[in-house]
This record gives C-alpha cells, structure tokens and sequence, in this order.
C-alpha cells in the first residue's frame, strides 16, 4: 500500500531547460494539483461509506488547508522547513517502517547491501 502511494506521488521530470526556481515551481504547482484530485477521490470514497455531513465539512476544510501550504515558502525559523516536512510526512513514517519488514523488501536491502559490499572488500585489498 506504501509502495503504491510513493509511486502515485511520484512526479517523472524529462529533461528540460529550465533550471532552479523556474522547475520547482513547475512541479509544485503540478504536484499540489495531484494531491488535490487524489484528495477529492478519497474524499468521495468515503462519502460512500459514511452518511455524516458534518465529517465531510470537517475532512474538506482540512484537505483544504493542507494543499494551501508552499512547500518552497521561507518560515524565518532555524529547521523550520525540515520541522514542517516532518511534522506531514509522520503519519506515513510507521507504514514505511512495516513495509521494510516485508520478506521481499528485506530479501532486495540484504541483496542491494552485499552487492555494494563484495567490490568494496575485493578492491579494498588492493589499496
């Protein structure tokens, strides 16, 4: 489920000419559109399930002022963008954490883990 979610979130950049400023904006502004759709389609989904009007108000205020926030803006605090980064990935942190105990996930990190090691000891003699 974790895995499905980062790959729906990510964003392929072909190469282009804009550098900086110029394509972050560019992916921001298409990003938050994402996000919003993405939202809206949960939202419905759960006015399926639930009946409660009241919930739904609740649910679009708050999706609301989540896609409001500038993920580029200054907060004039030390850390205070990586705070902010935290503080709205947390939620997500615990599912990451329970997907890397997955047999296949844990069979690719021992074998990713081991290939890099192997050339380190073998050159590493070398030197």
């Amino acid at each position: 489920n974790a895995i499905n979610e980062f790959l729906d979130c990510s964003i392929v950049i072909p190469p282009l000419e804009l550098e900086g400023r110029d394509l972050l904006r560019s992916v921001t502004a298409f990003q938050k559109e994402m996000l919003r759709k993405r939202r809206e389609r949960e939202l419905k989904k759960s006015l399926k399930k639930e009946e409660s009007v009241l919930e739904i108000r609740d649910l679009c205020v708050e999706v609301r002022e989540e896609v409001e926030v500038d993920s580029l803006e200054r907060t004039n605090r030390l850390f205070g963008g990586l705070i902010r980064d935290v503080r709205r990935r947390y939620p997500q942190y615990l599912s990451d954490i329970r997907d890397a105990f997955n047999c296949q996930c844990l069979a690719a990190i021992i074998f990713i883990y081991f290939a890099a090691l192997s050339p380190a000891i073998t050159f590493g003699g070398l030197l």
